[in-house]
């Protein structure tokens, strides 16, 4: 069922997810052992980082946290995805002794794509089959993690993360969540913030065809969540 949360305030729309997310979170802890989390980059996701640094609602003991989307670039490089996380809320939880640094899961470049792949979806299978929770930033042309729309991206069958090397925003080449991986994802949030994401938003709500807004693939998510300051 899609919920949608409303607020002019970025600030307190920000709040309410992170809000939202604590309380998902202490719900499947009752019912096993750790919580997956999904994250990607962007200036709507940024703001809840720096919220999470300081959130003490969660057991950061018992989340481990993956990316949702990641640039295929070093994790030092500065349009690195988890960088973003790392600095703002990631480091900070790890020196607080909140955060196990062994529940922390950056996409890591090997020698060649397919061993970087293997290594992740290796990582991911060693703890759970999916995400329990995906927070994205919809762009935008609405797209979410790197599936864009009238992309080959939406069309591969993957089961777990997809290869992207042609994306339409630089950098091309990015490591993303499937189409599968995203439906079956327990929760998804996505946000939809900014007058540039307005004409996004509408189409979002207007029709079920992702093909022309992917983000609309959080509509047949069992749990899903949109967070916007646009009416």
């Amino acid at each position: 069922m899609l919920k949608i949360i409303s607020h002019k305030d970025i600030n307190e729309l920000s709040k309410a997810a992170v809000g939202i997310l604590a309380e998902k979170i202490n719900v499947l802890l009752k019912t096993q052992k750790y919580v997956i989390l999904g994250i990607s980059g962007g200036r709507s996701v940024k703001m809840i980082f720096e919220l999470l640094k300081d959130e003490k609602r969660i057991n950061w003991k018992k989340v481990h946290i993956f990316m949702a989307d990641e640039r295929w670039v070093p994790i030092s490089h500065e349009d690195s995805n988890y960088r973003l996380a790392k600095e703002t809320f990631i480091d900070y939880l790890i020196d607080k002794k909140k955060l196990p640094k062994k529940n922390t899961h950056p996409f890591l470049i090997h020698e060649n794509d397919e061993l970087s792949m293997g290594q992740y979806e290796g990582e991911l299978k060693a703890l759970s089959d999916e995400y329990d929770i995906a927070i994205f930033g919809a762009g935008e042309d609405g797209h979410v993690a790197s599936l864009y729309p009238a992309h080959s991206s939406l069309n591969d069958d993957s089961d777990y993360f997809i290869k992207v090397e042609d994306s339409p925003k630089p950098p091309k080449k990015r490591l993303s969540m499937s189409r599968k991986m995203i439906l079956k994802t327990k929760t998804a949030f996505v946000l939809f913030t900014g007058e540039g994401k307005k004409h996004a938003y509408y189409d979002f709500k207007r029709n079920e065809d992702f093909r022309s807004c992917p983000a609309k693939l959080v509509k047949f998510v069992k749990d899903a969540y949109v967070f916007t300051d646009l009416e």
